[in-house]
């Protein structure tokens, strides 16, 4: 039986605070619902989901170490958002040690160090990291995943003042979000790509991408 969403908090926190492990969560399900909770937090506050997440790597081997790769991907990202972006590193690194045999999550801890990467301003660091993710991703055919990463890489070759080639990443995503409806991150896709545009003086071509 589904567990209320407020009981599973409770029991969430309860698991975090003090290693509490009730039955009526365990195991992975535990570990999933801790790493909803720190995302959910980071939207609330960033000082406490990092709070809670270091929590959560410190109990997580009570669980498995399925749960320690979730626990080091939870603290990663609330190190991120807050722009502690050294300590990112490190975590999701630690995540990505445990992933051997997981090539598919691997490629996706890979698509988030690039942004990890880009902030630190190890570029050819985040370059490794698209090129892993995308060649792992084409490989087992994840159109999502690829266009994603795409993105991930084309704003760090903008940040990098490579106009061009991260006009054509950001058009070829946006032609993958556009076929499968995804308007918002279409829309995005745009204005980035209306970006470079600018920056390469197609300024026509950018003002269509703006408004249409």
């Amino acid at each position: 039986m589904a567990i209320e969403g407020r009981k599973k908090e409770t029991l969430v926190r309860g698991f975090l605070r003090d290693g509490t492990i009730d039955p009526a969560l365990t195991g992975l399900d535990l570990a999933t619902a801790a790493s909803e909770l720190i995302r959910a937090e980071t939207q609330r506050s960033g000082a406490d989901a990092v709070s809670l997440a270091r929590q959560f790597v410190k109990q997580a081997a009570k669980i498995s170490s399925k749960a320690e790769m979730l626990a080091y991907r939870a603290l990663g990202w609330a190190l991120l958002v807050t722009g502690q972006y050294a300590e990112a590193e490190r975590s999701y690194l630690e995540a990505r040690a445990r992933l051997v045999r997981q090539p598919e999550e691997r490629a996706r801890v890979d698509r988030v160090l690039i942004d990890v990467y880009m902030y630190l301003g190890k570029f050819e660091r985040a370059k490794q990291c698209a090129d892993r993710a995308m060649r792992t991703f084409r490989r087992i055919k994840d159109a999502a995943e690829l266009a994603k990463t795409k993105v991930n890489y084309a704003n760090v070759l903008h940040r990098q003042d490579r106009h061009a080639e991260a006009n054509r990443l950001y058009r070829e995503a946006a032609s993958y979000f556009r076929k499968q409806g995804n308007e918002p991150a279409t829309a995005l896709c745009y204005f980035n790509q209306g970006n470079t545009l600018v920056q390469l003086f197609r300024f026509a071509e950018a003002d269509r991408l703006y408004t249409e």
